[in-house]
């Protein structure tokens, strides 16, 4: 009984810090999810890709597309 009346008692004195910390944590947690790479980020990591003679049809499609989105978002 005595352990129930500590309990008590500590979560009268600690509980809103505890569900404040916990709100806070999640809320940072969720905005850190929010974050969008901007163009700039991108050109600075992806680099034109160049193809190989014994790429296939399909391969050399893909390369043409991600060189597209290249151009279309680094200035070169």
């Amino acid at each position: 009984m005595k352990r129930h009346i500590k309990i008590k008692r500590f979560w009268r004195t600690w509980g809103v810090l505890i569900k404040l910390g916990l709100l806070l944590t999640i809320l940072i947690l969720l905005a850190s999810c929010a974050k969008n790479t901007p163009a700039s980020d991108y050109c600075l990591l992806y680099r034109p890709i160049y193809s190989h003679p014994s790429d296939t049809e399909e391969t050399l499609r893909q390369i043409d597309g991600n060189n597209i989105v290249y151009d279309a978002l680094c200035d070169r």
